[in-house]
């Protein structure tokens, strides 16, 4: 401004300026350089034509991911302590672990999942959506819900492809790839960070619930909890990732 104006403007000056007009200072959003708008719209046109010609509702479509459960990662590192005292919180002392968690979202939450330590990889997610995913699709051509299955491009998931296309269209049910580094289309990724922020929440409680009955029951507690109101909720995730139909 000062090499065009010949003017030199204080920053409280263009704080002022910017805010008469209009602006606010906001936390920016990442964006991957890699997304592909036009693969993006091609999603969209796919998710938009399966609608029209099913039964119109976007009760039809279902996500699944994993995301990883790191215990050290879930801790919570803040808490609430008068000035000048230390902060203390009692747990259970073990080296951080690291699960993977593989879930199925749809319009009333979250559906099924599986869990395992360490990473999942292709054959592992292969036989895991045998018994947590494919059982829970209806069939497009009825309109019944969770006919729409959703994966993203992760390399996992295409590891068998051919014989996981073929055990979704068993079901009736239709199979559609997110456009690539596109997250923000994909309600279970926001579904995850609720989990994770409830555990974060209760991380003491679900520790100790894992180390005394399972990651099993703790996993379940988590999401089972982690939303008031499971369906309401999980409506206005899809309704923020542009699903409004």
């Amino acid at each position: 401004m000062t090499e065009r104006t010949g003017v030199e403007y204080s920053a409280g000056r263009c704080y002022y300026e910017l805010k008469v007009r209009g602006y606010s200072l906001k936390k920016m959003r990442k964006k991957a350089r890699q997304r592909d708008e036009q693969k993006r719209d091609a999603y969209w046109e796919t998710i938009t034509e399966l609608l029209i010609a099913g039964a119109g509702t976007r009760r039809q479509l279902c996500f699944a991911d994993e995301t990883a459960k790191d215990t050290r990662a879930l801790r919570r590192w803040r808490g609430w302590g008068l000035e000048g005292d230390r902060v203390e919180i009692e747990e259970l002392h073990f080296k951080g672990k690291q699960m993977s968690i593989l879930a199925l979202y749809g319009c009333a939450g979250f559906i099924d999942y599986d869990y395992k330590e360490g990473a999942y990889k292709g054959d592992d997610f292969f036989d895991a959506a045998k018994g947590m995913i494919i059982p829970h699709l209806g069939d497009y051509s009825r309109g019944e819900d969770n006919s729409i299955l959703v994966l993203d491009n992760c390399q996992i998931h295409k590891t068998r492809l051919a014989e996981f296309e073929a055990m979704v269209e068993a079901q009736g049910a239709k199979l559609v790839f997110l456009a690539p580094y596109c997250p923000i289309d994909n309600p279970i990724e926001k579904a995850f960070n609720v989990f994770k922020q409830f555990w974060r929440l209760n991380f003491g409680f679900l520790e100790h619930l894992e180390a005394g009955t399972g990651a099993c029951s703790a996993i379940e507690f988590a999401m089972g909890n982690c939303y008031k109101d499971p369906a309401t909720s999980a409506l206005r995730t899809y309704t923020s990732c542009g699903y409004v139909a």
